[in-house]
């Protein structure tokens, strides 16, 4: 099952290649130095609930946003509800400045987060995603 590592105090996790320890133990660092310990998860087939640090509320960390979070090498799971996270990501970078354009494939207005130059076409929400599907 694939499992994702994440960091703590004093031990360190085991690999898959140790055979010292049994499979996903946990051991003592000993004198390396590092005052950290690595504890395995697992990624779970289900959906998992958190409850959000900041606003107590429960979210659904699902099977695929674990995947995805495995194949980035992400090694600690969600704190924070989206919402949190979006507000969070605004206080700390502002609000994202989107110009307006004509798309260049049914003329209706689009918005982007880029200024648009005259020498390359713009599309909006719509005619990006289907021309991106092809």
């Amino acid at each position: 099952m694939p499992c994702i590592y994440r960091l703590t105090n004093e031990q360190e996790w085991c690999s898959d290649n140790d055979t010292s320890a049994p499979h996903g133990s946990v051991k003592d660092a000993g004198k390396s130095g590092e005052n950290q310990r690595k504890e395995r998860f697992t990624v779970s087939p289900e959906d998992r609930t958190i409850v959000c640090v900041e606003c107590s509320q429960t979210f659904a960390f699902t099977a695929g946003e674990q995947e995805f979070y495995q194949e980035k090498g992400l090694m600690h799971e969600p704190r924070r509800c989206q919402e949190c996270r979006t507000a969070r990501r605004r206080e700390r970078y502002g609000e994202r400045q989107m110009h307006e354009g004509v798309c260049a494939e049914c003329g209706t207005v689009a918005r982007v987060p880029f200024v648009p130059r005259d020498d390359r076409p713009i599309y909006c929400s719509d005619c990006f995603t289907s021309r991106r599907a092809n």
